[in-house]
């Protein structure tokens, strides 16, 4: 349990390191990311986490939050 924890607060460090390098930390909690930045954040969410996001697992319509993003993100990886 304190493993998907942690892997939940690294998915959300991640995401919102991202959003404020791109500058789309402004309208927090709204999301507002095209197919290029969403790729982008998965491949950075992976790199970070040493794993691959299920993509197919990701409910496309709960990306548009920090809490969705994050829940959606940490609920695709495998469990480590």
């Amino acid at each position: 349990m304190a493993q998907a924890a942690a892997v939940r607060d690294q998915v959300e460090a991640e995401v919102r390191s991202f959003l404020r390098e791109q500058g789309l930390d402004k309208d927090l909690p709204q999301v507002h990311l095209d197919s290029v930045r969403l790729t982008e954040l998965v491949a950075r969410v992976e790199r970070a986490a040493g794993a691959e996001v299920d993509f197919l697992e990701v409910d496309p319509e709960a990306l548009d939050t920090l809490d969705g993003l994050v829940a959606q993100l940490t609920a695709a990886l495998p469990a480590l």
